[in-house]
């Protein structure tokens, strides 16, 4: 990592794969066939294109070979409001995110991009369940300068799981839809490299450029 140090994983933002109530659909499965059988009918939106909501779908779409339209918009506020609207089909989001529409019944989710099923929705399956290998799940944690000095990291990496490991801290985290995972600085080292790789190799197979 030559231009930050990482510091440590904080916390796992799993995201959901949401659809409309009238895309008839209950599992990825259904989406992906009803995808194969009307091609170009099923919409995700995004909050951008490159986003990981936009490679999400990019990555469901080259497993599932499937012909998904991807609708980029300006932010992701824009892109659910016309979910719940029925301008677009489908998109991947954030649990935080995605819960008030959920809540409304204004959309149904049918997986989690985790690559196995989270607390929050122990219901709904992993997409991984259905496409081996898939998973699509943000994440926050803490990096610091390049050059900081190895004893500060590992001072503010033990803070960190302090206050990680604290029962109210968590359960501020989990009523927000954040899984808390607190880890070492290596394990935020390789996680980013892995997905350094693994999304490389997504965008290059769908032929994105330009952002």
């Amino acid at each position: 990592m030559k231009d930050f140090t990482p510091i440590g994983l904080a916390v796992d933002v799993p995201f959901l794969l949401i659809i409309n109530p009238s895309v008839p659909a209950k599992t990825v499965k259904e989406l992906i066939d009803l995808a194969k059988a009307q091609p170009s009918k099923i919409t995700f939106g995004s909050p951008g294109v490159g986003t990981p909501n936009h490679l999400g779908m990019e990555l469901l779409k080259s497993l599932g070979k499937a012909e998904f339209v991807h609708v980029p918009y300006r932010g992701g506020g824009p892109a659910l409001v016309d979910l719940m609207a029925n301008r677009i089909s489908g998109l991947f989001g954030g649990i935080p995110y995605v819960a008030p529409a959920l809540q409304s019944g204004k959309a149904r989710a049918i997986a989690v991009g985790h690559p196995t099923r989270v607390r929050f929705y122990p219901d709904v399956p992993a997409v991984a369940e259905t496409l081996p290998g898939f998973s699509n799940t943000t994440w926050y944690g803490l990096l610091g300068p390049v050059g900081i000095p190895k004893f500060v990291v590992n001072r503010i990496n033990a803070e960190m799981k302090v206050a990680l490991a604290d029962p109210e801290f968590r359960k501020q985290l989990e009523a927000l839809g954040l899984d808390p995972v607190y880890s070492t600085p290596q394990v935020l080292h390789d996680r980013i490299r892995n997905e350094l790789a693994r999304w490389t190799k997504v965008i290059k197979d769908a032929g994105l450029s330009g952002f």
